[in-house]
């Protein structure tokens, strides 16, 4: 071996650390930077060469030193499926908390505070006009209460309803589909996946450059952490750095290229407000010819599933939106038919009484309840006090006797039979208020116990899960921060490592100069 061989070797093995301490620097400078990989220098030996040693006749192979053969990035694919699969279900469960929150707001206003005070004020106006049916303060108070009791169940249906809106849309109303969260989750989706392919293309455009394409990897495998958190997906790695994703068996992106997109369309009833399909962008006009005309039930976790379980037919654990509307709906029809009933309908052979202009008891034929919207059926949403009851309480119906008798008497306005009826409401048992088709009657006070129970019990199992999803969620990301993050104390560790070679180079360096500078000035 030659001095110039040695001062070659001294001076790569300077160039080599160099690279080193330049790598370290990279990495301290984005040590906070979202999405960054922590990169390292892979060195190998240079092949060696034969020199002759003239004291021993013999040949050896010598090195020529060092050569940085790449700068990698402290990736696992073990642990990014790991976590991926995780960032799914965590999604699910994130954005599902927007709508345990927004029910568990509805099942305090169905509480003591809310629908079920009004009740209780409601029945205890009822009282008070049974005891004196002519008092004209009993009755305002009583259609007050009334009043009280619709404004509850409009306002919960409103809250309820806009909710559903935002999330999946109005069924018949295409301007707050497009406006929805579905929608928009779709629309951002497909914007990712389309980035994706463009990634890969970028990527393997900079492939023939040794690390020059690690920002680009950082770039796309934070895009797939993204896209991992809207709906499941399967992320398989290929020899030239690019990946293929694919979702249920079906491949979205391979390499660079996109071949399925995913197109939300607005459904056609409130049990399937909205539909996701799959789109073949091969085909000539892939809108027309969807390749999956519905696979809302292959979406079972993600942000986008979650959004599809807050209303229709697709609920978390057998509860959402349209599940606690329903019951609303249900508990506002039967009680406004009920009341209907006792005001305007003959039972028993006994006619209900109002009282007339003159202050004689006559015949009821005025409903207490309208639909605001005209509809045939009650709902929390159009339940609303009759304006003939509002503007003249003495419509109420409070007597109840056979008018056919000989004995009835029109003076009798003390007469409280009718309200009789209206209070066994509050613990009578009502067929239409059964929690199933063919189930046990229920009564006013035991539906809306039932309900706070049951639902308030089943948001409770959501929540404790969405916890225990953020607690492993957080785990699975703690142990791929500390493999994938830096790390300033091994940053530190390389640092030295890198600058006492850096320093030993030199030395090599600067001697075997020195020993040519010799050779120079005897040759001299």
């Amino acid at each position: 071996m030659t001095l110039n061989a040695s001062l070659n070797i001294a001076k790569q093995a300077i160039l080599n650390n160099q690279f080193g301490l330049n790598i370290i620097s990279n990495n301290v400078s984005n040590m906070n930077t979202p999405g960054y990989c922590r990169q390292s220098a892979a060195f190998s030996s240079t092949s060696g060469y034969n020199t002759y040693n003239y004291a021993s006749s013999n040949q050896f192979l010598i090195g020529e030193g060092a050569q940085m053969d790449a700068i990698l990035r402290n990736r696992d694919q073990f642990m990014d499926n790991r976590y991926r699969d995780q960032a799914s279900t965590t999604g699910f469960y994130t954005q599902i908390g927007s709508m345990t929150s927004l029910i568990e707001s509805t099942l305090n206003e169905v509480g003591k505070d809310g629908l079920q005070k009004a009740f209780n004020d409601f029945f205890a106006a009822a009282d008070a006009l049974a005891g004196d049916p002519t008092n004209s303060g009993y009755r305002t108070s009583y259609v007050s209460a009334l009043q009280n009791v619709t404004d509850k169940f409009n306002q919960m249906s409103s809250s309820l309803k806009t909710a559903i809106r935002e999330n999946v849309g109005e069924v018949g109303d295409p301007s707050s589909f497009n406006s929805s969260r579905v929608k928009n989750a779709v629309d951002d989706l497909n914007g990712k996946l389309a980035q994706l392919a463009d990634y890969n293309q970028q990527i393997l455009q900079n492939s023939s450059v040794k690390g020059a394409a690690n920002e680009l990897l950082d770039k796309r495998d934070a895009l797939i952490d993204d896209i991992s958190a809207i709906i499941p997906i399967s992320v398989t790695q290929n020899p030239n750095n690019t990946v293929n994703v694919s979702f249920d068996n079906m491949t979205l992106v391979d390499g660079n290229k996109q071949y399925l997109e995913f197109k939300a369309v607005q459904g056609t009833t409130e049990d399937e407000p909205a539909i996701i399909q799959v789109i073949d962008l091969e085909q000539t006009d892939p809108a027309k010819n969807p390749l999956k005309t519905n696979i809302n039930e292959k979406i079972d976790s993600g942000t986008l599933g979650a959004i599809l379980s807050t209303a229709g037919s697709k609920t978390v654990d057998g509860v959402n939106l349209t599940t606690v509307l329903k019951q609303l709906n249900q508990l506002a029809s039967a009680f406004a038919e009920e009341l209907n009933n006792i005001q305007t309908v003959i039972i028993d052979g006994k006619s209900p009484l109002a009282l007339g202009p003159d202050g004689q008891l006559i015949e009821s034929t005025i409903p207490i309840f309208t639909t605001s919207d005209g509809a045939a059926e009650f709902t929390a949403e159009n339940i609303q006090v009759n304006e003939e009851i509002i503007n003249n309480p003495n419509n109420i119906a409070t007597a109840r006797a056979d008018i056919t008798s000989a004995d009835f008497d029109a003076a009798a306005v003390g007469n409280s039979a009718n309200m009789d009826l209206v209070l066994n409401l509050k613990d009578g048992k009502l067929d239409s208020l059964a929690t199933d088709a063919g189930g046990a009657p229920n009564s006013l006070n035991g539906f809306l116990t039932d309900m706070v129970s049951t639902v308030g019990n089943k948001i409770s199992s959501i929540d404790n899960k969405t916890e225990t999803q953020q607690a492993i969620m957080n785990q699975v990301d703690s142990q791929r921060t500390a493999l994938y993050g830096v790390n300033l104390e091994e940053e530190i560790t390389d640092m030295l490592k890198f600058q006492r070679a850096y320093e030993a180079a030199a030395r090599v360096f600067n001697v075997t100069s020195q020993m040519m500078q010799i050779i120079t000035q005897l040759g001299a």
